[in-house]
């Protein structure tokens, strides 16, 4: 995203110790100052929304069988 200069998005799950998974929508946006590069990085907890989706689509499976 710095090298681009373009915002930059993804998803990733992450594991804690204890073996529970959190999903993250990972943004970044790039920001430039003279000759000083950075980013800011907004991390967005979507697990519930990312389960929603994948019991809808485990059910739609289900209801084409």
């Amino acid at each position: 995203a710095i090298d681009h200069r373009m915002p930059s998005k993804s998803t990733r799950e992450a594991i804690r110790e204890d073996g529970t998974g959190r999903t993250f929508d990972v943004m970044i946006y790039p920001l430039a100052a003279q000759e000083i590069a950075g980013a800011v990085i907004r991390l967005d907890d979507v697990t519930q929304r990312a389960r929603i989706e994948a019991m809808m689509a485990q059910t739609e499976r289900s209801n084409t069988k």
